[in-house]
């Protein structure tokens, strides 16, 4: 029987956009930020959240049956893990933590659970958060906009930070300003508030 090789597609997978950027942001954060990637679970714990007064009437992803029963709620933001990232290596003089993860949004409408269903998943956008903090340096906002504009820079952006008016309980009043790119309100950067500090 003569030896034949199989016909196979050589052909190359279509780009991922999003894992391209994804990948070009966590580079300058590494690499010339000099930030350190940090991955956390998505399971969050009711009880840190009411610590951190984020626990209002905002919806969570309850899971009926957890890994872990004291964090049976999908994460709605990144903020929550990296504080508590920041809090166990609190022995540092310096921490400089970035974050590229998933979070879940149940008041928005996601993907479909299958093709041609009508049911719907929760949103699950991919967020990017950043902390910074040193206790030789009173002025952790300012290096988080040096990461910000090198973030820019590389993808050819134009962000501007803007004073936030309402400002969540678990932030600073003072030290809170919305990110822009455009009109558009695309994150945040902010000092945590002292009281939350202190805990």
């Amino acid at each position: 029987i003569p030896g034949t090789l199989p016909a196979l597609s050589i052909a190359p997978p279509l780009a991922n956009h999003l894992r391209l950027l994804e990948r070009e942001i966590k580079e300058v954060l590494a690499f010339e930020c000099g930030f350190t990637e940090v991955s956390n679970y998505s399971f969050v714990s009711p009880e840190w959240l009411n610590r951190l007064g984020v626990l209002t009437s905002a919806q969570y992803v309850e899971l009926n049956n957890p890994i872990a029963k004291d964090r049976p709620l999908l994460r709605r933001e990144l903020v929550p893990g990296l504080i508590e990232n920041t809090k166990a290596n609190a022995h540092s003089d310096s921490l400089a933590f970035f974050e590229c993860g998933r979070v879940f949004l149940p008041d928005e409408a996601g993907e479909r659970t299958n093709a041609g269903g009508s049911e719907l998943l929760p949103a699950q956008p991919l967020h990017l958060g950043l902390v910074f903090t040193s206790k030789n340096n009173n002025e952790p906002l300012y290096e988080l906009n040096q990461a910000l504009e090198s973030i820019a820079k590389r993808l050819g952006m134009n962000l501007t930070l803007v004073e936030e008016k309402n400002v969540p309980g678990i932030y600073h009043p003072g030290r809170s300003a919305l990110i822009m790119c455009g009109m558009e309100v695309i994150g945040r950067a902010a000092e945590l508030h002292p009281a939350k500090q202190a805990e």
